[in-house]
């Protein structure tokens, strides 16, 4: 049997000037020389960053909203999307209509979804795809932040530790290949963090055959763990942000894994996109891909060494420290001590921006050990 092709891309968002290339119906200009790895992959999966509505009402949150017209699913199906993993932080930024717009311009399209729902059944259920009599379990997972909502129906499935392990086992039972795709990670941070390393790690640990990270918007790297395989972030796949100037924002990579009788391999398949003279994701020239795959190289060597991945990391802590400082902290010494004295009026608390953004901190995986993290450096 030849080996099953599972094509897997990072972030999916038509914005920008993407949107004028799909009112004007000229897909050739969105995949480019990418198109060939969707024409012969046995599954294409994407992360679909944002609603697919034409709604309006939107959620209380911190932090941009997301969507796209509902006739940008036509993308998806001219790129021959199979699966659209929906289990992010902006897929529920339109609230329940416009999660179930999405979902509704997936099935028109014979698009599967998975990692979000309209119940709680949905939300949580993995997907099984059968190709090649092999059958294929994928489970979709994200950080709590506003697209998780506790104690309601819908939403973006969570990341639930015990729930992930009971989903594997359960799986193991009945698919040859187990794949976990999951949204989380620190934005625009190029290296997995302490606790994420962990925590991929430990979905292989309870049986999955690979786990394929995104949500940072620039690349990370990649290893094999105890016969598994870990991509800790792709990067943006179509993410067209004119103007963005965050290191990473308009490379990344795609994963295809190749799946055969008792083994499963890889190729890496860099590109860029959202450039200022390409809107849509073209592959790298070969001095483009020798720059990419020295870096890549790079942050692999970090990966597999613990020692000069905590420096990374403790590094980071530091340049993110006065930010997060600042989040908790919006007022000085002098304010806060009239305020406790009554003097003057504790206004924070009441605004319900502040209380959201307080409660994304606490709440989201990354966000919380961030925080966790700078609070510890404070009182060292």
């Amino acid at each position: 049997m030849n080996a099953i092709k599972i094509l897997i891309t990072g972030d999916f968002a038509p914005q920008g000037r993407i949107l004028e290339i799909i009112k004007n119906r000229d897909f050739s200009n969105i995949f480019n020389d990418f198109n060939p790895y969707l024409e012969e992959s046995d599954i294409n999966i994407t992360n679909l960053e944002c609603p697919l509505t034409d709604t309006r009402g939107y959620i209380s949150k911190v932090g941009p909203l997301l969507k796209a017209p509902v006739a940008s699913v036509e993308v998806l199906e001219k790129g021959r999307f199979t699966v659209a993993a929906l289990a992010n932080n902006h897929i529920l930024d339109f609230g329940y209509e416009g999660l179930k717009s999405t979902i509704n311009a997936c099935q028109s399209a014979a698009i599967n979804t998975v990692g979000a729902g309209l119940t709680n059944e949905e939300t949580i259920t993995p997907l099984i795809v059968t190709v090649k009599n092999k059958s294929i379990g994928l489970i979709n997972v994200a950080e709590s932040e506003f697209s998780v909502i506790p104690n309601q129906n819908y939403g973006a499935n969570p990341i639930d530790i015990p729930d992930v392990f009971n989903k594997i086992k359960l799986l193991q039972k009945s698919v040859d290949t187990i794949i976990i795709i999951t949204h989380g990670g620190h934005e625009f941070y190029k290296y997995p963090s302490p606790e994420v390393v962990k925590r991929y790690r430990m979905f292989i640990d309870f049986g999955a055959n690979a786990v394929i990270g995104h949500h940072p918007h620039c690349h990370s790297g990649f290893e094999a763990y105890n016969n598994g395989l870990i991509f800790y972030s792709l990067g943006n796949f179509i993410f067209d942000w004119p103007g963005m100037k965050k290191p990473g924002w308009n490379e990344g990579y795609a994963v295809q894994l190749l799946i055969g009788n008792d083994t499963i391999d890889f190729e890496i398949i860099p590109y860029k996109q959202g450039t200022m003279n390409t809107p849509g994701v073209r592959l790298l020239n070969d001095s483009e891909k020798q720059i990419f795959n020295k870096e890549l190289t790079e942050i692999n060597n970090v990966i597999e060494n613990s020692d000069l991945l905590q420096k990374k990391w403790e590094s980071y802590v530091e340049e993110m420290k006065n930010k997060y400082m600042m989040l908790i902290q919006p007022t000085n010494r002098i304010v806060k001590a009239l305020q406790a004295r009554k003097y003057l009026p504790n206004l924070f608390f009441k605004s319900s921006k502040t209380r959201l953004m307080l409660l994304n901190l606490i709440r989201c995986e990354s966000h919380r050990e961030m925080l966790t993290n700078v609070l510890q450096k404070e009182n060292m």
